[in-house]
């Protein structure tokens, strides 16, 4: 099983400006773009000295936009543990596609 930290408060690195993977989803009801601002994946290694490299993980960052584009803080705020889990898994589905 791969392991995901999100971080979705106050992402350490700007916006992607479009180059990153973009999904149309909800929050709280409220249409909006999710885009993401990181995203590394290290996949299990057998031979790993960690066990975190021996299992694999993955990081993921990303923020919650307006329809238009723009950033939402106070939509971001409204994101739930469900909402996250949710969108983390739209994204690596859509990265799947790619």
């Amino acid at each position: 099983m791969i392991s995901i930290e999100t971080r979705i408060a106050g992402a350490p690195r700007p916006p992607t400006g479009g180059r990153g993977i973009s999904i149309e989803t909800r929050i709280a009801g409220i249409p909006c773009i999710v885009e993401t601002t990181y995203i590394s994946v290290v996949r299990p290694d057998c031979r790993a000295d960690s066990d975190w490299d021996y299992t694999g993980y993955s990081e993921l960052e990303w923020v919650v936009l307006d329809r238009r584009g723009r950033p939402a803080p106070w939509l971001q705020r409204k994101v739930t543990d469900e909402d996250e889990e949710r969108i983390n898994e739209e994204i690596f589905n859509q990265m799947e596609t790619l």
